[in-house]
């Protein structure tokens, strides 16, 4: 098979299993998991060893834990909330522009 056949297999194989994992999970929105696979798959590189899917899912894991722990001071506090959030968004956008690290 040819690079680009090959590539063109794995992205339309990840986003049909996601898509079925989605649906068998039960997910509100199983939408959502194509879009990841597509985004985490669309690069045209060699796949993730170990130890960047072990890192990427530990930062996965981290920014959607940060998201629920944000939950409750949105509802009940919301300008720290709104205020934590544009920090975050702030830090973030700080470390990607400025240090090169995107």
């Amino acid at each position: 098979m040819h690079l680009a056949t090959r590539r063109v297999f794995r992205l339309s194989l990840t986003t049909s299993v996601s898509l079925a994992v989605g649906y068998a999970m039960a997910l509100t929105v199983p939408f959502l998991a194509p879009l990841f696979a597509f985004i985490l798959t669309a690069p045209p590189k060699p796949p993730v060893g170990f130890k960047g899917l072990l890192g990427l899912l530990i930062g996965i894991a981290l920014m959607l834990s940060v998201g629920l722990v944000l939950i409750p001071v949105v509802q009940h506090y919301p300008a720290t909330g709104l205020v934590l959030v544009f920090v975050g968004l702030l830090v973030a956008n700080l470390l990607s522009l400025n240090l090169g690290k995107g």
